[in-house]
């Protein structure tokens, strides 16, 4: 059906019919097609087949030319494209030369000035298929021959060497501070005395005194190179444990003294080995006095002590 605006003849629309009462005249029916949006109070429906006929006919023909109005106009964006570029080239003038050659010009590598001389400084792509750019030290680090716990250092400006890295370097290069180093090195406490301390008391001459090397107040011990041959005094009311490294050389020996109430217990360190006749591994109390000794050190890291004098189990 056609239903016509009478109060504005360009707000028409095609409608379905859905349902039509004759008694009652209801109308029911939904908009296939409006020209407007428009309300209005006043409309004159009509039905004749040829109207719907000559709507689609005069829609398609909108569509059509709606469709060939968008392609009109992408065609002159793009011939507006195309004259835009050629304005930007009459805009940038002729060009009166090249290398020095006029109207239609060839170009050779030779009317480029040094373009030859350089193309021939450069290494051919077959030179270069198994070589890297021209660094003679990058060429001394791809001759080194890499291995476990190895490391590359610098012999020169422009040479490299190859030397061991064992993993306690590693874990001393790891360190962020002395004690750390300390503990790695296995160093104890007389690392950290000064050197005065070591110095031998004055004696009488012809005689030999003994040194002391007193430790007051802690719990644990590592025993050191520098303790041989001096008495090392252990004084805590708390237990004290006294380790014995397994790097220290045959021939090294010390007197241990304790001094307080609390025993000192010994202990060899993994890869030492410590013995006693008894099978004693403490002081028997205070002011006992007993002796160690390495007698034997084959390889430098597995000492063999001998602990002897006031001991008990």
């Amino acid at each position: 059906m056609l239903a016509t605006d009478n109060l504005d003849s360009t707000n028409w629309g095609l409608l379905s019919l859905n349902a039509y009462s004759p008694t009652t005249g209801v109308f029911a029916g939904h908009c296939v097609y409006a020209t407007k949006t428009q309300a209005s109070t006043q409309w004159t429906l009509s039905c004749n087949s040829a109207v719907i006929t000559a709507m689609m006919n005069l829609l398609a023909s909108a569509q059509t030319a709606a469709n060939t109005a968008v392609a009109a106009e992408s065609s002159v964006v793009n011939s507006i494209g195309d004259l835009q570029t050629l304005i930007n080239i009459v805009s940038a003038g002729p060009v009166a030369s090249v290398a020095g050659k006029t109207g239609a010009v060839t170009l050779a590598t030779s009317d480029i000035i040094g373009l030859d001389t350089a193309l021939l400084g450069k290494a051919s792509v077959a030179s270069l298929s198994s070589k890297q750019d021209n660094s003679a030290l990058l060429t001394a680090f791809a001759a080194l021959t890499f291995a476990t716990d190895k490391l590359a250092y610098s012999t020169g400006s422009a040479s490299l060497g190859i030397t061991g890295f064992t993993a306690l370097a590693r874990a001393l290069l790891a360190c962020t501070d002395a004690a750390s180093m300390r503990a790695v090195l296995g160093l104890g406490t007389a690392a950290l005395a000064a050197t005065t301390d070591f110095a031998p008391a004055a004696v009488p001459s012809g005689t030999v005194a003994a040194q002391f090397d007193d430790q007051v107040s802690i719990t644990t011990y590592t025993f050191a190179s520098t303790d041989s041959g001096r008495i090392v005094t252990l004084s805590n009311v708390n237990p004290i444990t006294a380790t014995l490294p397994n790097n220290l050389p045959k021939g090294w020996n010390c007197l241990v003294y304790q001094g307080n109430l609390s025993q000192v217990t010994f202990v060899a360190a993994s890869g030492a080995t410590m013995h006693n006749r008894l099978g004693n591994i403490k002081t028997a109390g205070q002011y006992a006095v007993v002796s160690i000794m390495c007698v034997s050190n084959v390889d430098g890291g597995s000492a063999v002590y001998v602990l002897g004098g006031d001991t008990s189990s």
